[in-house]
């Protein structure tokens, strides 16, 4: 690939690689993506506040750090190859 894919769609991004990703993971890189549409449009903006509690908040952030890890691992590993 000649160039990086304009996409923010992460599901569709780790597709184009030869990533492992279990359904759990891929339903993670698709919640990740609607934060970024939901915190850009207005009309989701409010209802998107309204399920950031504090406990929600702080289970995506450890499940981000989850597959951050998996993906620096992943990451790793092919540099070793």
């Amino acid at each position: 690939m000649p160039y990086a894919p304009k996409s923010h769609d992460l599901s569709f991004l780790a597709s184009k690689l030869t990533l492992k990703l279990t359904d759990s993971q891929e339903s993670l890189l698709d919640e990740i993506t609607r934060f970024n549409l939901d915190g850009r449009y207005d009309d989701y903006k409010n209802s998107f506040y309204k399920l950031c509690t504090k406990d929600y908040t702080k289970d995506r952030i450890n499940d981000i750090n989850t597959i951050r890890d998996f993906l620096l691992e992943s990451i790793n590993e092919s540099e070793k190859k």
